[in-house]
């Protein structure tokens, strides 16, 4: 039976608009609202399932200054969601396979890479995304 989740609505918005902003800042955009005319104006039909199935950081979840950032309600659920059945061995590794397949279908999709030059593209792009050189958005 279908359970009506009232976080849900919220979870999906913020932390969309929050992953749309970390990838404008990826693909070295002024902000989210660039990604249309850089990308496309069906980009989100492309890339909208890697995009909200890409894993980040625990941080980014949180809310709050960047010194003293937490959990509310909707970061933990999202983080839980992302990270549902990953052992901490793993986080890293799943963290970067998320983003390789997001800037991979970006490539071949929005860019119209060929293999070769869209693995050549998500490897490059995960690198400069590497979580310890993210800078996390409030």
């Amino acid at each position: 039976m279908f359970r009506y989740d009232p976080i849900s609505p919220s979870l999906t918005s913020r932390i969309i608009q929050k992953k749309k902003r970390w990838l404008a800042q990826a693909l070295d955009l002024p902000d989210e609202t660039c990604l249309a005319k850089a990308l496309g104006p069906r980009w989100w039909l492309c890339i909208g399932d890697s995009l909200s199935k890409t894993i980040m950081p625990m941080d980014f979840y949180k809310v709050g200054p960047p010194d003293d950032r937490e959990f509310d309600p909707i970061g933990l659920k999202a983080w839980r969601l992302d990270w549902t059945g990953c052992t901490p061995g793993q986080s890293q590794h799943l963290m970067q396979r998320t983003q390789f397949m997001l800037f991979y279908v970006l490539a071949v999709h929005c860019f119209e890479h060929r293999r070769g030059s869209a693995t050549r593209f998500a490897i490059e792009m995960v690198e400069k995304c590497n979580p310890k050189q993210l800078v996390l958005l409030r």
